[in-house]
């Protein structure tokens, strides 16, 4: 493939870049897969329903579209019509953020889009040669290499369905935010951030899409997880534009961190809003493993160079692992809820959960203490040395950001703001702890507000 790259490089004629058209690719990565599920006949209307929402970002499509295979498609764009990121970003959204009805099947693509190194004076078929450097730059991509559903095609079918629910929900402006604050607490009233976890806004009878934990999972095993996060990502960041009272994070599948044009919209508002941005968390699931760690590194780096901040949560039990989150550099790590679980049976546990607190503080900044769902956790945590925590203990079932100010920088504490005796010293209030204990039942522990 790199001759064929080297080759084509030294055949292809200078043309002047101001009036040059510049080729871009667009690939399927499922079209395989709907092949497979659905039959050649519903594969081959799916790429060509693909081709024309993408003719619509272009003033010929039948001259301007060159299809390349069964599911790789070149499309020449003008200068006037975009050479920026935000071009490749318009092509994945109006091509893939809404589902395709065929036969009764809802599909929805799955696609990456990226510039090639072709340019002509004018729109045209390509070469033997041209053809292979393409084929060979779209597949180079690592969202490409993802777990599918190969041999499985009743759960392909089932994901796609699910997958579809979900775009049509994100569409339709369907999709609220169910907020959980990050809590010291040695002071109810520090809040590093609150995190926002997607949830319908209208009642949902399909259990299947009325949980984010569920619907995830589909979106993750089809590749699809960006169509969810970046449409969650956006909200988020619009709601810290409308007050500038609030430190928000938008938690997204690890499957989600590439860097590539599907989030140029969001680096954008980061670098035009550098307060906001300031004030804005990306939290990274551990759920499931990095697509690539050189990928993840980029991406995380580009987010902290516009001045937002990483977190990266379920750490400690899930696929991410160290090499992981040293790409990934977060200023915040949140333990993985299991820790906390264990630590309500024993007492071994329990010095786990006091041991990976201090192990992590060496890699991240704050470590939250997450899953904190009664008060048998919430006496753990604290015994354990948590400085921050998460959980319905802490916030109740729901809760609103806009009922408290965000944390706006890092408090320090003390030994003497612990409820628990230090050295055998009885333990005693600062004035800023006995505040703490007379604030309003809205930010107060859930489990102590009665």
């Amino acid at each position: 493939m790199q001759q064929i790259e080297t080759a084509f490089r030294i055949s292809a004629q200078p043309v002047p870049a101001e009036t040059a058209f510049r080729g871009a690719f667009v690939y399927a990565s499922n079209i395989l897969r709907v092949r497979e599920a659905f039959g050649q006949s519903v594969a081959r209307e799916f790429i060509a329903r693909i081709i024309g929402r993408l003719g619509a970002s272009t003033s010929d499509p039948a001259q301007q579209i060159v299809a390349i295979g069964d599911d790789c498609l070149v499309l020449w764009l003008r200068p006037d019509e975009g050479a920026t990121e935000h071009v490749l970003e318009n092509l994945m959204v109006l091509g893939g953020t809404e589902p395709i009805c065929i036969d009764g099947h809802d599909l929805v693509p799955a696609l990456h889009a990226g510039w090639t190194e072709l340019r002509a004076a004018a729109p045209r078929p390509l070469s033997a040669d041209e053809s292979s450097y393409v084929l060979y730059a779209s597949a180079s991509c690592s969202a490409l290499h993802v777990g599918m559903w190969r041999g499985h095609a009743e759960r392909f079918r089932s994901d796609m369905q699910i997958a579809a629910s979900v775009a049509r929900m994100y569409a339709a402006d369907g999709v609220d935010c169910e907020w959980q604050g990050v809590v010291s607490p040695y002071s109810p009233l520090s809040i590093l951030y609150w995190r926002g976890v997607p949830r319908p806004s209208k009642e949902i009878i399909d259990v299947h899409v009325a949980s984010h934990e569920v619907f995830m999972l589909s979106l993750e095993r089809l590749g699809l997880t960006r169509l969810a996060d970046r449409a969650q990502a956006l909200r988020v960041f619009g709601r810290l534009l409308e007050d500038p009272s609030l430190r928000l994070a938008c938690r997204i599948s690890s499957m989600s961190v590439r860097h590539d044009s599907y989030w140029s919209q969001l680096f954008a508002l980061l670098k035009a809003h550098p307060s906001a941005a300031g004030r804005f968390t990306l939290e990274i699931s551990g759920r499931t493993a990095l697509p690539s760690l050189e990928d993840a590194r980029a991406f995380c780096e580009a987010i902290r160079q516009r001045g937002a901040r990483i977190a990266m949560a379920g750490f400690g039990s899930g696929p991410v692992n160290l090499e992981g989150l040293q790409a990934c550099g977060p200023q915040t790590l949140l333990l993985d809820e299991s820790f906390v679980v264990r630590s309500r049976h024993n007492q071994d546990a329990a010095r786990t959960l006091r041991d990976m607190i201090r192990i992590c503080s060496h890699l991240a900044e704050q470590i939250v203490v997450a899953g904190v769902e009664n008060e048998r956790d919430y006496s753990n945590a604290l015994r354990a040395g948590a400085r921050w925590t998460c959980g319905r203990f802490v916030n109740g079932p729901s809760a609103d950001p806009a009922q408290t100010h965000a944390r706006k920088g890092e408090e320090t504490w003390s030994a003497s703001d612990s409820p628990f005796s230090v050295r055998g010293m009885p333990a005693r209030r600062t004035p800023r702890a006995e505040g703490a204990c007379h604030a309003t039942p809205a930010v107060i522990p859930w489990g102590f507000a009665g």
